[in-house]
């Protein structure tokens, strides 16, 4: 088996690996790599809890927001969609 699909089960990319550390998904990997690197206070991901709130707030936007509704429009169709809400 590839080394990569190993690491990642999913048999998706991206995947982290950072000493035995493995993460499968792209939003954890910036959080992560925020917090492991952060240099001086640097501010891509704030260590305040209101505006880091914030920060993930947009990160997972579409995860809860978006696909949702862009599924039930592009994918599933109107007609599809119409049925869904009755």
């Amino acid at each position: 088996m590839v080394k990569s699909l190993k690491m990642n089960p999913h048999h998706a990319v991206p995947t982290l690996k950072d000493g035995d550390f493995i993460l499968k998904e792209s939003r954890c990997m910036g959080t992560y790599l925020a917090d492991k690197y952060d240099k001086d206070g640097c501010k891509l991901y704030p260590k305040d809890i209101c505006t880091r709130a914030k920060v993930d707030e947009g990160l997972y936007f579409d995860a809860t927001g978006f696909y949702s509704s862009f599924g039930a429009t592009v994918v599933c169709g109107s007609s599809q969609q119409e049925e869904m809400a009755l």
